[in-house]
């Protein structure tokens, strides 16, 4: 999650032969294209909103907006992104059991630079990626 500044941004909520846009079970639903610049580089991301617009509604070219942008695939050799609004949706569950698990080294961290006894290099409670076998 983080700050980025729109350069442009587009919502659309009907497709070029002017029918709505509406998801399987019926209920309609608002493209929305931004680009941003994200990491020193200017990007263009796709994201979805309700209709009528509500997070995205009063966005405009250089605004500040807290988005979350994720690369999803690729296309002809560029890579692909889409963005949801910061703190939406779920993450996976060993995602969450990560982000945990981050947590939780860091309070040891603290406690042990309280207590003045400190972990020998390379016994750190972090699990890395592909370490776990459910």
């Amino acid at each position: 999650m983080s700050q980025h500044t729109l350069l442009s941004v587009i919502s659309m909520t009907t497709r070029k032969d002017g029918s709505a846009l509406v998801n399987k079970n019926g209920k309609p639903f608002s493209l929305v294209k931004i680009q941003v610049d994200h990491n020193g580089n200017s990007i263009y991301a796709t994201g979805f909103d309700n209709v009528p617009l509500t997070y995205a509604k009063d966005w405009k070219v250089g605004d500040q907006v807290d988005i979350d942008i994720v690369e999803n695939g690729s296309w002809q050799g560029m890579p692909q992104y889409n963005f949801k609004k910061a703190g939406t949706g779920k993450s996976s569950p060993l995602t969450q059991v990560f982000e945990k698990l981050k947590v939780l080294e860091e309070r040891i961290l603290i406690l042990e630079s309280r207590s003045g006894v400190i972990s020998p290099v390379g016994t750190s409670p972090v699990v890395k990626a592909g370490e776990l076998n459910f």
